[in-house]
Parts: C-alpha cells; structure tokens; sequence
C-alpha cells in the first residue's frame, strides 16, 4: 500500500476523525497510485492516520475508510455494511415505511455511497473512485445482506465527473424495478419513479415534513 503523507500541521481534521484529505494538505504522495487504489494516509511526523481511497482527479484526494492503520478487504466491507444494516433496523424499521435510506456514505464509512430502499428494490449512487473497484462487491453483499428482489445503480451526480469518472445507470443485480413503485409512508402511498425522479428517485429525507403536511391536508 502506498502512501499519502500530509504538510506539518495539516492532520488536525482528520485527528477529528473528518473523513477527507484535500490535494492541499498533502506534502508529498509515495509512487503514482491509481484512481481507487488504497493507500495509507499518514501525518507529516509519519503518524498513522487512516486507509482510504486515492482519487488523483478529485479536489478531495483521499477519503478514509478507517481512522487507522485497518485491513480494507472484502471482510471489512462485509462488516461496514452490516454494522449499517444493523443501525438502520434500529432507527428505521417502521412498518409504515417502506422506503428510507440505508447506506450514506462517510457516516457510514463508505465514502461517496448512497443506497436508498424503496420496498423490495435498492437505488446506489457512486460518486466515488475509491469504491469503484469494489462496486461488485458490494452489490454482493448487499443483495446477500437485504434479500432484495434489485439493485439499480443511478451514478448520475456531477461529482463522477470531478471523480474522472463516467455516469453510470443500470441493473446492477437481480431484477429491474418498475417504473411506476408505490411506497408506504406514514399512511400514504407515493408513487415513485427511480429512472426520472430526483436523486435515487425520491427525497426521502423529506418523510417527516410530508408527514406534518398531510394533517392538514383533505383527502
């Protein structure tokens, strides 16, 4: 693993445990590594601070996976996911939703990954190089994980392209979706299309406010 070694004084965010390593902070990067690669970020006094992956077109260099010297393998990622899964069954799991999302990214600690549920199906943007070799992976374990009926993949963020990056959309795994999904939300149903709707296909952070509305709103 190569590393990426920070200009004195430039490691206080990350001592924060703030996931991202901009091109400016860095002092010196050992070798040429590839979009995606994994390296080992340390501070100018050659502390550990973390593994992450290297993006060599993107303002942000170097998003952390781990806050330490981490094996990222495909055990980590198995176990990432599952921690996630585990929390949102926690928070989430309301009979009266059946859409929210799973996965969200550097809180997570799979940087640049958004995956959204919309009943049977799971929605992935990719807005990251670092986990671009591992999308297969991960659409794995996702599906081992969740029991979904699909996987659909809309990666059609503007941050791919500063990722160098191609816009990506498609069946990743398992069945497509329909174009036209009803949700249960709070007593509603929604009608959702994930190919032309907004973001995933939908503003799910917006549940709550369209809760509160709907008192005041007549059949």
């Amino acid at each position: 693993m190569l590393t990426v070694r920070l200009k004195k004084g430039r490691d206080a965010s990350l001592l924060r445990h703030h996931p991202w390593v901009f091109s400016g902070a860095i002092d010196s990067v050992e070798g040429t590594p590839e979009a995606g690669a994994l390296v080992q970020v340390v501070s100018h006094d050659q502390q550990v601070l973390g593994v992450g992956g290297y993006s060599p077109q993107s303002q942000i260099r170097v998003r952390l996976f781990s806050f330490s010297d981490s094996t990222v393998d495909e055990s980590f990622f198995r176990h990432t996911i599952a921690a996630a899964l585990v929390k949102r069954k926690q928070l989430l799991d309301d009979p009266q939703r059946s859409a929210y999302r799973l996965i969200f990214g550097e809180s997570d600690h799979l940087p640049g990954l958004v995956v959204d549920k919309y009943n049977d199906f799971l929605v992935c943007q990719y807005q990251f190089a670092g986990l671009e070799n591992w999308k297969a992976l991960l659409t794995e374990v996702l599906a081992e994980q969740t029991q979904c009926k699909g996987i659909f993949e809309k990666s059609d963020t503007a941050s791919r392209k500063r990722e160098g990056l191609a816009l990506g959309e498609g069946v990743l795994w398992g069945e497509a979706p329909p174009d036209a999904l009803v949700i249960q939300e709070h007593g509603m149903q929604l009608e959702v299309n994930i190919r032309s709707g907004q973001k995933t296909g939908f503003y799910l952070d917006q549940a709550e406010n369209r809760s509160l509305i709907s008192r005041y709103c007549a059949d």
